[in-house]
């Protein structure tokens, strides 16, 4: 249903900027950057540490989902499947399900809301619209998005309890 929406140019061009830069998840890692920056306190280098420890966990749930999970499933595009289906944008490379925009998202909405809670409506309405715009550019099917917020969620929690991603004691991290 969302694909099938009228697709104006300048619409077309915003959801193509949104997927580019929410590709492995690099705009909610320059967010936090900047939120970090702003927000830091004189003497204060633990939220950092939460930054890099983001990324690896992000980065870890994409590659994930890109690799093993998309290899395993094999699943074809809409595009590819459906007459009917409008792809906006160059053809991804890589398999449909699971969405790894939407995995990236999720996992980055599930982490940041640990850290900043106050504006947990404003991460889950990123990860939201990313997904939307996933099934917008006709990149995926319902589906695969459901099945990246899933898996996102879920292999953020799986990859926050590895031991060298684990903050010590002293560490202001709540991720």
């Amino acid at each position: 249903m969302i694909n099938t929406l009228p697709h104006p140019p300048a619409l077309n061009q915003s959801m193509e900027w949104l997927a580019l830069v929410m590709n492995r998840g690099d705009a909610w890692l320059v967010g936090v950057l900047l939120a970090e920056i702003v927000h830091r306190k004189p003497g204060e280098n633990s939220s950092f540490r939460f930054l890099r420890r983001m990324a690896l966990i992000v980065w870890l749930v994409t590659f994930t989902v890109e690799y093993p999970l998309k290899l395993l499933f094999r699943r074809p595009r809409p595009f590819a499947q459906l007459a009917h289906a409008q792809l906006v944008g160059a053809q991804p490379r890589h398999f449909s399900f699971p969405s790894g925009h939407t995995a990236s998202s999720f996992a980055s909405a599930w982490l940041l809301q640990r850290r900043f809670p106050r504006w947990r409506w404003l991460h889950w309405t990123v990860a939201l619209l990313v997904a939307c715009n996933r099934l917008y550019l006709g990149a995926h099917f319902p589906g695969d998005t459901l099945a990246g917020a899933i898996s996102g969620v879920g292999l953020a929690m799986l990859y926050s309890r590895l031991p060298w991603l684990t903050p010590s004691k002293k560490q202001d991290d709540p991720a």
